[in-house]
């Protein structure tokens, strides 16, 4: 998390690891500091996350405005704050890399990253041949996370696509449960559910495009 203090309203920076920078249009100085999320504090509210940080600064408690994410408590300190949605979330392509920077200087909602990586990805691969890949988290050690469903899409014909991991009600329990391919053989190498990387693999195949496998 990146926390940002108006320089009008501290001359000084809170302590010597913060840095002065402008802000993206230019017309602004801030003092900008970055926290790896070992050191924010973690709250849940709902199905959010809450990190936040509490920081030692000299300004008067008139000059600030508290607004949600950024409240001013008894002893002059600012807690800055900001939620991330547990909310499922698309990994649409291993291309997908997302900055993990969120610049908290008002109230702000985050996002959790996640990065989908191919292993040994080339432009020719055999038929027959494993296909391993991994989501990685971009703050492992944070949250837990399970996939809930997995599908291959036709790279040129988006309406092509196979499913290799799905969840599917039982009727019996009223529950779901979860069905992996037995054909393309889709395996789940690391533990179910985990806050850290997860690695699957499945056998590659040949698309036919005379036959319809799941149209959206």
């Amino acid at each position: 998390m990146k926390i940002g203090i108006d320089q009008k309203l501290s001359p000084t920076p809170p302590d010597d690891c913060f840095k002065s920078e402008k802000n993206e249009n230019g017309n602004l100085k801030i003092w900008t500091r970055i926290y790896s999320a070992d050191n924010l504090d973690r709250s849940f509210c709902e199905n959010n996350l809450i990190l936040s940080k509490t920081i030692k600064i000299k300004i008067g408690r008139n000059k600030i405005i508290e607004s949600p994410g950024v409240k001013v408590n008894n002893d002059g300190s600012i807690t800055f704050s900001c939620e991330y949605p547990l909310n499922p979330i698309d990994l649409m392509s291993h291309h997908d890399v997302i900055d993990s920077n969120t610049l908290i200087n008002i109230g702000t909602i985050g996002h959790l990253d996640y990065r989908l990586e191919v292993e040994n990805m080339k432009s020719l691969i055999n038929l027959g041949e494993i296909i391993k890949f991994k989501i990685i988290p971009e703050n492992p050690g944070l949250v837990h996370s399970r996939i809930k469903s997995c599908k291959v899409t036709h790279l040129l014909n988006p309406d092509l696509s196979y499913v290799l991991f799905k969840p599917i009600q039982d009727q019996s329990e009223s529950k779901f449960i979860f069905c992996r391919d037995k054909f393309l053989n889709f395996q789940i190498l690391s533990d179910f559910h985990s806050s850290e990387t997860q690695e699957f693999s499945f056998t590659s195949f040949q698309w036919d495009s005379g036959i319809c496998f799941d149209r959206k």
